[in-house]
């Protein structure tokens, strides 16, 4: 008689109600957010533009809608950039105080830059790394982020720190500066939703050294695109870091991007990270802000009624 027998009756049982109790539990936990997948699905299938979204629930559940396609993030990789710097310069706060040399061949005309615009007369002046991270991450200022990009020993640094750590599906090969000469450079820099959201989830929960904390800090402190993610978390007293990005207008009008990502504390203990991208917007730039929105209420709404 053939077979194997490597457990007892007895074994055998144990081992098959285990295997049934892990069952249970996995088709449970997908089941609990079944409804979230199938709104999301249908939310965006009828939009008449690119959509990606993926939210991660608690560290451990993930939802997402065109997850795995590639998206230009535009301003958001400006976040990418500061960890990137972070890991480059080992930032403490002997290093977020050092002094940068700025002059006006540094400060850009025909991009978005409130640092220019408040210096715009002035030949050089000298700002700390710390400044410049805020105006980078707090208020997207592009000349700002070129500027600590040039601290790097070169763009390819980027992609360096973030292949070291395991994100492969995150691109950044060109700088501001780049994209305006050449808008079709966006579409190089892009990003999945799912891998932007489990950047985002782990900066929140697990990287807590003391540049981190400062990068967190801007990111919950941010003043763009309070009409996206943020909308509808203000309206629970929810808690949001994020960060935003915007694109040209192409030839035919639609809008090259409108994305905004983040990690969401809501007040009932649940927490969330999530990635909304919208590509080749038909949409104005309302409209597009106002998806997000909707998507972010969606979001909130199924997660604190269950």
């Amino acid at each position: 008689m053939m077979g194997f027998n490597v457990f007892s009756t007895a074994e055998n049982k144990m081992l098959l109600t285990l295997i049934v109790f892990f069952c249970i539990c996995s088709c449970s936990r997908y089941r609990k957010y079944e409804g979230l997948q199938e709104e999301l699905t249908a939310f965006v299938e009828d939009k008449n533009a690119r959509i990606g979204v993926a939210v991660i629930i608690n560290g451990k559940d993930t939802v997402s809608v065109n997850g795995n396609e590639h998206f230009p993030m535009l301003s958001v990789y400006k976040l990418p950039v500061a960890l990137a710097l972070g890991d480059y310069l080992l930032c403490g706060p002997e290093i977020l105080s050092d002094s940068i040399l700025i002059t006006g061949h540094d400060l850009k005309p025909d991009t978005y830059s409130p640092l220019r615009d408040k210096y715009d007369d002035i030949d050089s002046l000298q700002l700390s790394v710390d400044e410049l991270l805020a105006y980078s991450l707090q208020l997207s200022d592009n000349n700002a982020s070129d500027i600590l990009m040039g601290l790097l020993p070169d763009i390819g640094y980027v992609n360096h720190f973030l292949h070291k750590n395991g994100y492969y599906n995150i691109n950044v090969v060109s700088t501001e500066d780049d994209m305006h000469q050449d808008n079709m450079l966006c579409y190089d820099n892009w990003s999945t939703p799912v891998e932007m959201a489990v950047m985002i989830d782990q900066l929140d929960k697990e990287s807590n050294d003391y540049f981190s904390k400062k990068i967190k800090r801007l990111l919950e402190t941010c003043q763009t695109g309070n009409s996206r993610l943020s909308k509808p978390v203000i309206n629970v007293n929810g808690v949001i870091g994020h960060k935003t990005g915007t694109g040209f207008e192409l030839p035919d009008g639609r809008i090259m991007a409108v994305n905004d990502v983040g990690y969401i504390h809501l007040n009932d203990g649940n927490r969330y990270s999530i990635a909304v991208f919208i590509a080749d917007s038909h949409y104005n730039l309302v409209n597009s802000e106002q998806i997000i929105a909707d998507i972010s209420e969606l979001v909130i709404n199924h997660i604190k009624n269950n």
